[in-house]
């Protein structure tokens, strides 16, 4: 994998108001780029969950069990999505997978290079993130025409 994306507690800088800064942290090739990301956690979060992980949802050791709790936690995700969806009157089915789609496709629309997309997305293939992206609207690529044929 060349590039990975973590999102960490700096839990050595302590504000003065004892909040820890939560920092992004972007690998590419070896080296690491930090990024403030102007949130922060207060210590009292933090010192109630000591695992190490910035949310809680794994409480145990072993890998496979970890991937079940993992699993929980998305199953809980989805059904808390469809439950606001149906609180809002939206029809569609919303799911983890339609969030990462729609982010995807409003990352690309304001022209956020296919690589980036990718690193954000965690993906480790540029084909991966592509498959996201496949589906675009006809009028999106009407404008991307109009856009060339001005040139």
């Amino acid at each position: 994998m060349n590039t990975s994306i973590k999102l960490s507690l700096d839990t050595r800088r302590m504000t003065q108001n004892g909040c820890f800064p939560i920092i992004l942290r972007l690998t590419h090739f070896r080296k690491t780029t930090s990024i403030k990301t102007g949130h922060y956690v207060p210590e009292e979060y933090w010192d109630h969950h000591p695992s190490g992980f910035l949310l809680p949802i794994i409480n145990r050791d072993i890998l496979e069990l970890q991937y079940k709790d993992a699993q929980w936690e998305l199953r809980r995700y989805n059904i808390g999505l469809k439950e606001i969806a149906k609180k809002c009157g939206i029809e569609e089915r919303l799911t983890s997978y339609v969030s990462r789609h729609s982010f995807a496709t409003h990352a690309m629309f304001k022209k956020v290079p296919l690589e980036a997309i990718s690193a954000m997305m965690g993906h480790n293939k540029l084909s991966t993130t592509q498959i996201y992206l496949k589906s675009l609207p006809s009028n999106i690529l009407d404008s991307y025409q109009l856009e060339l044929n001005s040139l």
